[in-house]
């Protein structure tokens, strides 16, 4: 579902040199990709909120259903992976490098979040403590979590924490002959977007150029086209 490196860099380079826009070279377009790509990526996050959070979402499965559609995106990028406890923090981590977290789980089962104020309340319960024994809780420790059952703290089993990572950084390798940059697949890195987006990721870079690189013809083209595309999918 990977979007190929070289067709949005020929799009980008055909775009610019329409009506001389000016030329991008590749050290200039593998900079300004990245950062396109994150930026897409970025926006599924907004969307899902705005999508969850306004009218009521179609049925599951419909063409037109847009939470579906961004959680297909976000798929790639979604794992559940073991968080690590830290005895100098004292603390259970999640894993280095995590962009974004999800729900936590502990043998299979959600606890519930409290405040560490009100640990102590639990434990001193019998009633409440000995609810731990099924439903442990858990409660915010600095940048980890501290999990408790009816036996105490729990430093030994291991939590499991959905993650989502960023994509992978993208690169159009290049040979150079006869004074020209050829592209070399054995050394690129393709986009990790949904290719729904290929077009999306093609105006983006292409209005990035026109900030990072002062390409300001390449700026508005790519805003009109943002504007058209836009208004294409309120009809």
């Amino acid at each position: 579902m990977a979007i190929s490196i070289d067709t949005v860099y020929q799009r980008v380079l055909a775009i610019a040199n329409k009506e001389q826009r000016g030329y991008i070279t590749p050290q200039e377009f593998n900079l300004i990709a990245n950062q396109a790509q994150f930026d897409i990526f970025e926006q599924y996050f907004y969307e899902m909120n705005f999508q969850e959070k306004g009218e009521e979402v179609q049925d599951s499965g419909s063409l037109g259903d847009m939470v579906d559609l961004l959680e297909d995106k976000i798929r790639i990028f979604h794992s559940l992976q073991n968080m690590a406890y830290d005895s100098t923090e004292q603390s259970w981590q999640p894993p280095v490098g995590s962009y974004r977290y999800g729900n936590i789980y502990l043998n299979a089962r959600q606890p519930k979040i409290v405040d560490a104020n009100e640990i102590n309340d639990i434990r001193n319960s019998l009633f409440h403590n000995a609810a731990l024994t099924r439903d442990p809780v858990m409660y915010k420790f600095g940048k980890g979590w501290k999990f408790y059952d009816s036996s105490g703290e729990i430093t030994s089993t291991t939590p499991l924490i959905e993650t989502v990572r960023r994509p992978e950084h993208v690169r159009w390798g290049y040979i150079v002959v006869n004074e020209q940059a050829l592209y070399n697949g054995s050394s690129s890195v393709d986009f990790e977007l949904h290719e729904a987006d290929e077009t999306d990721l093609v105006i983006k870079i292409l209005e990035l150029a026109g900030m990072v690189i002062n390409k300001p013809q390449l700026a508005a083209f790519a805003g009109q086209e943002e504007g058209g595309n836009a208004a294409e999918e309120n009809k």
